[in-house]
């Protein structure tokens, strides 16, 4: 649980993300902040992860103690504890901004973590975000089994096919595939779609996870 909460205002960008690897909502305290939480939501290999998890105290040029609460912790499934914040581009040369990572820095190679700082700038290059908040709309749509085994023996079978060549198959199944079920299949993980690219209806859907990131550190 964090250790301090973000208060909601009509003139800041605050809010709640509904996270599934944390089965409850969590505070965001910017779009930066939200947008990155898809990211670790969506990611195999980011086991858990939680907002604001702890308060880091340091003596910093020997004056006088800081405080500084991290964005986010997170549980990489090879690299171990990796420790977010997430700034603005424009704040990064900020004083307070360099305090944190100083701060975040040491305490990160005291207790065998990672300390990066994540910008708008990262995670909203390309196509990748776009594309899971696609997805992530139609998550919870209702897909079955027989719908999940009639797309994959479709994609192993033929391949290069698009999701409009899928549905146009699956329109003739007694109970016709949709968009909506598709997208939560990619979502699920069931199919894939390369990310570096739009998602749209020429996407391309394979069987294997196509595993890179717009984040070196996570690939």
């Amino acid at each position: 649980m964090p250790v301090k909460f973000t208060r909601k205002s009509w003139t800041s960008s605050t809010g709640y993300y509904p996270s599934e690897k944390n089965g409850r909502p969590i505070n965001y305290s910017s779009t930066i902040e939200r947008d990155f939480f898809y990211l670790l939501d969506y990611y195999p290999w980011i086991l858990g992860y939680e907002e604001q998890p702890f308060t880091i105290q340091a003596l910093l040029d020997q004056k006088k103690f800081h405080s500084y609460t991290p964005d986010c912790l997170a549980r990489h499934a090879t690299r171990g504890l990796q420790i977010y914040e997430c700034k603005s581009s424009k704040a990064l040369e900020s004083a307070d901004t360099q305090k944190q990572v100083r701060m975040g820095a040491q305490y990160a190679t005291e207790n065998q973590a990672e300390f990066h700082l994540i910008t708008e700038l990262d995670i909203r290059q390309g196509f990748e975000l776009q594309d899971i908040k696609l997805m992530w709309r139609y998550r919870n749509w209702q897909v079955t089994p027989s719908e999940i085994n009639f797309a994959k023996n479709m994609i192993s079978t033929k391949p290069n096919l698009t999701i409009n060549e899928l549905l146009a198959v699956g329109k003739d199944r007694p109970s016709p595939l949709i968009l909506p079920q598709v997208l939560a299949m990619l979502y699920r993980k069931h199919i894939h779609v390369d990310l570096s690219l739009p998602l749209g209806h020429e996407s391309i859907l394979v069987l294997d996870f196509v595993k890179r990131s717009i984040f070196p550190w996570h690939a």
